[in-house]
C-alpha cells in the first residue's frame, strides 16, 4: 500500500483521515445493522 498523506484535504475540506474514519464507521454500522448476530457487543471507538 502506498503512503498517504492523511492530513491532506479533500475538496469537501475534510482530511483524508476524517474521511476514512467516517467511511469505515459507516461500513461497520451498516454491516452490523444487517448482520446483528455477527456483531454482538461490538463497539467502535473513534478518536480524533
Amino acid at each position: 500500500m502506498r503512503q498517504v498523506n492523511t492530513e491532506a484535504k479533500l475538496y469537501t475540506g475534510d482530511s483524508y483521515e476524517e474521511y476514512f474514519k467516517r467511511r469505515i464507521s459507516t461500513i461497520v454500522s451498516h454491516y452490523c445493522q444487517h448482520n446483528a448476530n455477527e456483531c454482538p457487543g461490538v463497539s467502535l471507538r473513534m478518536s480524533h
